[in-house]
């Protein structure tokens, strides 16, 4: 909200790395704006839910 802000709270900052839990353009394309935005490189790892996808489907549905 402050563009002032921006180079006292990042200016250390190189890179901005986004983790994605799900594959979302839209997503991904407001993490390479945000990058831009703050003069910062981009990487994009796509990591999934990794152990929590398996355990949650062992969880039962809930009763109404």
């Amino acid at each position: 909200r402050r563009e002032d802000m921006v180079p006292f709270v990042f200016g250390n900052y190189q890179k901005l790395v986004y983790l994605a839990q799900s594959e979302d353009r839209v997503l991904e394309e407001k993490a390479r704006k945000i990058a831009k935005r703050l003069d910062l490189s981009y990487e994009y790892r796509f990591r999934g839910y990794g152990d929590l996808e398996p355990f949650m489907r062992e969880i039962p549905p809930p009763t109404l």
